[in-house]
Formats: structure tokens, sequence, C-alpha cells
């Protein structure tokens, strides 16, 4: 008895697929089947039945696409590529997602797409095909633009390249001038700030007065002594502000080796008898060394200045030796 009523059952069961199974038509099917199955009916004929397949799609992607995508990116394809596929050489043998597999991996059917989408896993044929053609009038669509882009690669783009080059050696060249201007203020400041708030002392700016003088009479007595025409003015500007060197060596009072006989012994003569209060003694003891530095200095700068009636070479001297 019971073995009466399971077969009952299924007969039920097979009777109900078999009659779902027509409801379906073929994209291709008569008008007349498609009429039917418009009407909630079955196909009129066997040949006009949509049935399954797991042929793949058309525009499925071949194996160098598939092995040139990531696993990310292979779960993103269109839903009708995520097909099973039989693997049987495999141990145990298995069904796997026909994209969703790589170098040393793979996904068993059905993968996280397929179950995402489900019924459109199994796209009918003719959709696959109007999306196939849809890629060939998109990609014929996009031939002009690659022509374009080959033309902005070969041409267009070096271009660029060179003026942006030319720019950066431009560039470069104005960041070398300014870090030599900013240098250069860097060392004007430094030496701004060695006279500012430092100003020279009556007795400094005598002193320099006095190098430049002695400088410019250097010049003058080796000039003579070379038996050269004459002295320009730029190397007199040149040992005034010290940038001249005397090839011979430089007399230590220039000033006096200038003078001519007689006015070098008369100097000699005063300067010696200032130095001979070197050993003589007043009420108060020895002169102080000091006291004769200050006579010996007098007697430099008695003769050295003019004016003061002892050299020869003074306007009014000459005529009385």
């Amino acid at each position: 008895m019971t073995e009466q009523l399971e077969d009952d059952f299924w007969a039920q069961e097979r009777a109900r697929d078999t009659a779902a199974r027509g409801k379906q038509a073929d994209p291709t099917a008569c008008g007349t089947c498609r009429g039917r199955v418009a009407a909630g009916g079955q196909v009129k004929h066997d040949e006009c039945a949509q049935r399954a397949t797991l042929l793949p799609a058309p525009d499925a992607p071949g194996y160098e696409l598939i092995t040139g995508l990531s696993e990310e990116e292979l779960a993103a394809l269109p839903p009708r590529f995520h097909t099973p596929a039989f693997m049987e050489s495999s141990s145990p043998k298995l069904w796997v997602c026909a994209v969703c597999w790589g170098d040393g991996w793979s996904t068993q059917w059905p993968c996280a797409t397929a179950v995402k989408h489900g019924l459109r896993v199994f796209t009918p044929e003719h959709e696959a095909e109007t999306a196939a053609k849809k890629q060939a009038v998109r990609l014929a669509e996009l031939e002009p633009q690659v022509d374009r882009l080959d033309h902005l690669d070969r041409i267009t783009l070096p271009e660029l390249r060179r003026e942006i080059e030319h720019h950066k050696d431009g560039k470069a060249r104005w960041r070398k001038r300014a870090e030599t201007a900013e240098a250069r203020v860097t060392e004007l400041e430094a030496e701004l700030a060695k006279y500012v708030g430092h100003e020279p002392t009556i007795a400094e700016e005598m002193a320099y007065l006095s190098n430049s003088l002695d400088a410019v009479l250097a010049l003058c007595h080796e000039t003579k002594n070379s038996g050269a025409l004459g002295v320009t003015p730029e190397a007199v500007e040149q040992a005034a502000s010290g940038e001249w060197t005397a090839t011979a060596p430089r007399p230590a009072l220039p000033w006096a080796a200038a003078m001519d006989d007689h006015d070098l012994g008369m100097f000699l003569d005063d300067l010696a008898s200032a130095a001979l209060n070197r050993w003589r003694t007043d009420i108060d003891g020895p002169v102080p060394d000091r006291d004769t530095l200050a006579a010996i200095e007098q007697a430099c700068q008695d003769w050295r200045t003019p004016g003061r009636g002892l050299r020869g070479d003074e306007p009014g001297t000459g005529e009385g030796r």
C-alpha cells in the first residue's frame, strides 16, 4: 500500500513537471506556440519549447582575459559568464564556476556571483547574442577614439613632455638665480652689519687715511725707482683702497724714503735726539720710555706732516737752503 502511494506521488510530480516544461517558448518558436504561451498555455510543438543548456555565452571571456584579471574583477563579470563547468579531471570531480578561477585556485559552483543573481546566470542565447552585438557596436564607436589616442600617444604627448621638460629647466634656472640673489643679499647684509652701529672713531679714520697715504707714497717711490713713465689713476686708487701691493719691499716710512738727502739727514738728527731720551735722567730719575716714544712720534709727525716748515720740498723753504 505504501509503495503504491509513493508511485502515485512521483507520477503526479513527473506529470506536473512535464506540463510546466512546455510553458516557456524559445525565441525562435512559431507564432502559434508563442501565442499559446502568452495565453498561459503550453507550446504545441516540442521543437518550439525552450530548453536549458550549459553552453557558454557567445561573448564569454577567453583564457587570456581570465588569467589577466584579479579575483575581484572576475567576480564583477556579468552573471551570464558564471555558468557551471564540470571538472572531470580533478579529484574529487566537481562543478566549478567557468570564470572564477586562476593560477592554482578555483571556485566551486555556484560561486558568490551566481548565488547573488540566480536565474540571470542562465541567460537565453538570444540575449547573449544581443549583448555581443551591442559590444561590437560599442567597439566600432570606440575605434576612432583609439586612433585619436594613438595619435596623442605618438605626437601630442611627446610634445607635451618636451614642453614640460623645458619648463622644468627654466624653473631650475630661475631657482638658481634666486638662490644666487639670496646669497648675495645675505653677503651684503653681513657686510652692512659690520658698519651699522660700529662707526669708526676719528683715530681709526686717521689711521686709515695714514695707511692710504703711505700706500700712495710707496707706489710713487716704486715707480720712481723702477723708471716707469708715471703713475696711473687706477694704480693710485688701488693703492689708496689697499688693493695694490708693492712688488719690492715696502719702506716702513715711505714718506721719509721720498725725502732728499738734506731733509732725510735733518729728520734722522731729530729722530736720534728724541731717542737719546732713553738714556737721560732728570730730577725724578730716568726719562720714562713712553715719553721717549712720544718724542720719537712727534719727530715723525713734524717731518711727515706738510706745513710744519721743516721739509725742503715745502713751498718757500727750498730757496733758503
